[in-house]
């Protein structure tokens, strides 16, 4: 046997589990000490109250990302959010709506019911609205309070046209000012912290849930851009949201809420829950599995798995459930889209919680069924010492492949490494260009590009969606162009380019570079998801204690304008890894790549 050195399961699970009162926004309202909170009350979360709850929770989001103050924006939403909802669960249920309103109306004073009572914006007075492409700065993103001439301001299309927002909540139709004269701006009274309940920052309260499932709901509702390409009823989902937080079971809560999120088709979807809140995956089978030719099949060994249990054997049974039910179930939840979905679910099935013994019934390559009883081993424990990666990774930049032909891993460029790249390239006759795994530069691969294109390349399929106000259709869509330049010294040869269904995201980028210089690409539909991730954080205590959230912020299309998220970047010759070429250690996807430039020579 051949020992893969340093290469341990522990590591191979790390890698692959990757906020109507005249007071001064200044005087923050006075959180209650801890030790005077009284403890929170039980809430009984009734059909009435749940209703409530959404129809208060979708008017707080308007509230908190569209209303122009200093309040707001200073507030804790997660607290005001929770506190009100716990408030409301004390409230007689005709009462409720007008509690709510007059909580929101502390923070945010000029929230009216006739259209007049909006403050005047025609003096000389300054006026303040929200500038933003996204929920928060962050990366890439920008949102902040902008100040200036009114009537210049208007005229700026990432600002909002309208003076005011006609919103819905419950029965009342309220008037919500995008503008405010600086003045009016500065009013209002900031929550920063529990006024009256000890209610806590634990995810395993219906409350804290609550707020945090409408605050991850509101962000998609207000700032995720692919609504126009992915059929998903997303006002739907927040009952269900809700619902989920009253689930008891860790699994069955995050199962639900998962689901959920699943609808979108991001890829980029990732919800962290609190450590500890779900159970670690701490064991896995003596055997790796991963989705080859729509089957799970066994690519890595460890030292104690069954002698009888072999590269390319495909799981059939486990503890006496088909494995393929197993796998659909599991996909059913994962937040990824429904083209990757069973790829991922195959591979964290090979984790578990548990040390429970395995009964594994497999089919071999030539159809012989075996039956193999064995036991979970701790992550820390395992030695790989059989390992056919389904997306080969080289740890070089560039390699002969045969006299003349050269593979130039462009995920392994650098600004470090890509000139001695470049000078090994200079008498290739033809290269292949692989982006099956991730780059590491984001500036080198770009000029890798660049060495095989005899025109400049230009890329418009990015938009970013700056926010004007609560309804759907209230944003300016801004088109991001980037062009990569012809290499002062390019190399006038033959190439083909390389993707992988784990292409994802910059691979993506790169991949519809290529495609607009007519490079042909060779391989399978890469993930579906392109664009800049937003980052959020709810309850967050610096402790593990809160939740954090990614979803894609920006739009990203295909080299032609089509849809990418869930579909992924298609590839001109399609050759999907084998059973036969993991048994056998090869890379066939490479080997089509030499073949076809050989045909081209």
């Amino acid at each position: 046997m051949i020992i893969i050195k340093n290469l341990t399961v522990a590591s191979l699970l790390t890698s692959t589990l990757c906020f109507a009162s005249n007071t001064f926004a200044q005087n923050t309202s006075p959180p209650a000490d801890a030790t005077t909170l009284l403890p929170s009350p039980a809430v009984n979360l009734d059909r009435a109250l749940l209703k409530d709850i959404k129809q208060f929770v979708k008017f707080a989001n308007k509230v908190k990302f569209f209303y122009p103050s200093q309040a707001v924006a200073a507030t804790n939403w997660d607290k005001f959010v929770a506190e009100t909802i716990v408030e409301l669960s004390q409230t007689e249920p005709y009462r409720r709506q007008e509690v709510g309103l007059q909580r929101l109306r502390e923070i945010a004073p000029f929230i009216v019911e006739r259209r007049r009572e909006l403050p005047d914006l025609r003096g000389n007075e300054p006026a303040v609205a929200w500038q933003q492409d996204a929920a928060r700065t962050i990366y890439y993103y920008t949102r902040q309070l902008s100040t200036g001439n009114h009537e210049t301001m208007k005229a700026n299309v990432q600002l909002p046209d309208r003076n005011f927002a006609r919103v819905k909540y419950g029965w009342r139709t309220l008037y919500m000012p995008l503008y405010l004269p600086q003045s009016a701006s500065d009013q209002g009274l900031n929550y920063s912290d529990y006024r009256q309940w000890q209610v806590g920052t634990d995810f395993s309260s219906s409350v804290v849930c609550m707020s945090t499932v409408s605050a991850m709901w509101g962000e998609i509702h207000h700032y995720w851009p692919y609504f126009e390409q992915v059929d998903v009823n997303w006002q739907r989902s927040l009952m269900p949201l809700l619902k989920a937080c009253t689930e008891e079971v860790p699994t069955t809560r995050i199962k639900a809420i998962n689901s959920e999120f699943k609808k979108l088709q991001d890829e980029h979807v990732r919800i962290f829950y609190p450590w500890g809140y779900e159970p670690q995956p701490s064991y896995n089978h003596p055997f790796i599995l991963r989705r080859v030719e729509g089957k799970s099949i066994v690519v890595g060994l460890l030292d104690v798995a069954s002698p009888e249990i072999e590269i390319g054997d495909e799981l059939l049974m486990l503890n006496e459930v088909p494995f393929e039910d197993l796998v659909e179930e599991r996909a059913s939840w994962l937040t990824n889209n429904d083209h990757t979905s069973k790829n991922h679910a195959t591979k964290y099935l090979n984790f578990s919680a548990a040390q429970a013994p395995v009964n594994a019934i497999f089919r071999k390559p030539d159809g012989r069924v075996i039956e193999v009883n064995s036991n979970k081993v701790h992550v820390s424990e395992g030695t790989l010492v059989q390992w056919r990666p389904l997306v080969p990774r080289d740890s070089v930049a560039v390699k002969e492949l045969e006299s003349g032909l050269w593979q130039l891993n462009l995920y392994n460029l650098t600004q470090q490494n890509i000139q001695q790249a470049k000078a090994q390239l200079q008498d290739a006759r033809a290269v292949v260009l692989d982006l099956r795994q991730y780059p590491k530069d984001f500036f080198a691969w770009q000029e890798g590009l660049s060495w095989f294109i005899d025109q400049p390349i230009e890329h418009g399929e990015l938009y970013r969606y700056h926010r004007k106000g609560p309804a759907r259709r209230a944003f300016y869509s801004q088109q991001i162009r980037q062009t990569i330049e012809v290499s002062e010294n390019p190399l006038d040869i033959p190439v083909i380019v390389l993707a992988s269904r784990e292409s994802i995201s910059l691979n993506e980028h790169a991949l519809i570079f290529a495609k607009k210089a007519g490079m042909p690409i060779l391989g399978v539909a890469t993930s579906g998801i392109n664009g800049e991730v937003m980052s959020a954080s709810y309850f967050d205590s610096g402790q593990g204690s809160g939740i954090g959230f990614w979803y894609t912020a920006m739009r990203a299309d295909n080299a032609d304008g089509s849809i990418l998220i869930g579909r992924g970047v298609q590839p001109d010759i399609y050759v999907p890894r084998t059973i036969e070429s993991i048994i056998a250690n090869e890379d066939n996807q490479l080997s089509a790549a030499i073949e076809y430039l050989k045909d081209q020579l």
